[in-house]
């Protein structure tokens, strides 16, 4: 912005200067002369590369410069009646000018810009890499790149190579049990970039036993309690997160609590208002465990189904797991989200509730006991290595 600025001012001054010195006047209205100095020829537009070019006037000039910024890559000597220019390389894919200033003596001045093109560099379709598998992965890139470009750091897991033409990126087999993520970072120039990359095979660095950790504080990294569970899929893809508990009614209860997985963003998600277990008791009467999503000030969305009745919640409450992986922590994802959005109600969400019911939908007239059986609160999924 600076630059675009300067070469606007620039212009913007040379303008002024031509029109003041053919129109305006003194008090006695004499005219003010216009400037003497004729520019022969002017080689001042260059490439990105080191260019040299020169200004030829009618005159010995008693100076030439630009100012003290632009000094710092433009050169500006005179030799009788040649300005010799001396661009350094642009090392930056941005354009520079330069307002250079031709003097004929303290009166007499001429104005000229001088402007140098960008550096070209170019990854061409350019992305981060997210490999479904852990096998062996080979990936390139066309690259137009007027220098050779300097490779910086990868992860020990990637081989990569880079020259003016191609980014060449190999991804080791992946035989950690975890998913892995690391950066290939590359310079040209001034310019620094990288391209993230992602491995991970779901149902072997994904799916099995994790540690649920409740009331997670993100500040210290601690949680009140953990809880074992398991996240499992079936072969049509229907995703589970598996826990059993006794806690109600001194009765093992297997809950299975619905999750989707999106590959894109490597996470888990889960909605609201689920069916999560079911058992019959000994008299063969059945009860119903539905998940609810609550806002941190224990806030729940109720509606009202055709009939009138009102239901505590419904699918609209969506929270999502970024699975992540830290060396001495393992693989990771803290739940978050909202709690509702339906109707204008929007509310980040807090805890998961689960409310044991006599029939099969979350109707408020039939929550057993008029309480929530369970409250999973700050949740966070963790995978410790092997």
């Amino acid at each position: 912005m600076k630059k675009n600025m300067k070469k606007i001012l620039g212009l913007f001054l040379l303008a002024a200067l031509c029109l003041g010195m053919a129109s305006c006047s003194d008090d006695k209205g004499e005219a003010t002369p216009m400037s003497t100095i004729n520019v022969l020829s002017a080689q001042t537009s260059f490439e990105s590369s080191e260019s040299t070019g020169k200004v030829v006037v009618d005159c010995n000039p008693i100076a030439a410069y630009v100012d003290a910024d632009d000094q710092q890559w433009l050169d500006v000597q005179v030799d009788q009646n040649i300005v010799s220019l001396s661009a350094k390389r642009n090392s930056t894919t941005e354009s520079r000018n330069a307002l250079l200033v031709i003097k004929k003596n303290a009166n007499d001045s001429v104005m000229l810009n001088v402007d140098q093109k960008g550096m070209i560099f170019i990854v061409e379709n350019k992305t981060d890499i997210l490999q479904h598998n852990d096998r062996i992965g080979e990936y390139s890139f066309n690259v137009s790149s007027e220098i050779l470009p300097q490779l910086i750091s990868t992860p020990d897991w990637i081989e990569a190579s880079m020259t003016q033409e191609k980014l060449n990126i190999k991804v080791l087999e992946n035989n950690e049990g975890h998913v892995r993520d690391g950066y290939v970072t590359y310079s040209c120039g001034n310019v620094k970039d990288s391209i993230k990359v992602t491995q991970f095979e779901f149902e072997k660095d994904l799916l099995g036993d994790y540690e649920l950790w409740l009331d997670y504080d993100e500040k210290t990294d601690l949680c009140k309690s953990k809880m074992p569970v398991t996240i499992t899929a079936t072969e049509t893809g229907a995703i589970t997160m598996n826990f059993t508990s006794s806690s109600y009614n001194n009765t093992s209860i297997n809950f299975q609590m619905p999750m989707t997985f999106d590959a894109d963003s490597l996470a888990f998600v889960m909605n609201s208002g689920q069916l999560v277990a079911n058992y019959k008791d000994k008299r063969g009467k059945r009860t119903y465990f539905y998940s609810v999503f609550v806002d941190s000030d224990g806030t729940y969305l109720p509606y009202e189904d055709e009939k009138g009745n009102l239901i505590l919640s419904d699918t609209s409450g969506k929270i999502t797991a970024f699975m992540q992986h830290e060396k001495g922590k393992g693989t990771y994802g803290r739940f978050s989200g909202l709690a509702f959005n339906n109707g204008g109600n929007v509310a980040e969400f807090a805890t998961l509730l689960i409310g044991a019911f006599s029939s099969s939908a979350p109707y408020l007239n039939s929550l057993i006991d008029n309480e929530f059986a369970f409250y999973l609160k700050d949740m966070m999924l963790v995978k410790k290595d092997k």
